[in-house]
């Protein structure tokens, strides 16, 4: 809530379903990550945008599978997480994710567009975000 960004402004004109665990963002859809596919067709979504939603996932692993059976093909998903930032809500707050640790997890049906992590300060290897793109194949 400190760094609100409306990404409804993002987006437009283009419709934006907005999903979150906290009920309290007054999302169009409250839940878990993990059932977003209860929500979606398959292959009916052509973008995905994840701000600071993985590391709060308790089974960040399945996110991969579930995000590849809702995107169209070709389809794109932006995933933003902190790595070297404080512990932050909704809690839980469970994770950090790396680079490498993006390889092992997207490694299959993705390819990376896109991976920097967001260094400010340019101190060396302490990004404070990390930011990727990928589109699924």
């Amino acid at each position: 809530p400190q760094f609100y960004v409306d990404t409804r402004e993002l987006v437009a004109p283009r419709p934006l379903v907005q999903m979150d665990i906290d009920p309290d963002t007054e999302p169009d859809i409250c839940c878990d990550i993990i059932d977003i596919n209860k929500h979606f067709k398959p292959e009916s979504v052509g973008g995905i945008i994840l701000l600071h939603v993985l590391e709060h996932v308790t089974r960040f692993w399945q996110v991969p599978e579930k995000l590849y059976e809702i995107l169209v093909p070709g389809g794109l998903v932006f995933i933003q997480t902190p790595w070297n930032f404080r512990f932050h809500g909704p809690r839980p707050d469970c994770w950090r994710i790396s680079d490498d640790g993006y390889h092992a997890l997207f490694n299959r049906g993705f390819e990376f567009v896109y991976m920097e992590p967001y260094n400010p300060t340019n101190q060396y290897l302490h990004p404070v975000l990390m930011n990727v793109i990928l589109k699924k194949m």
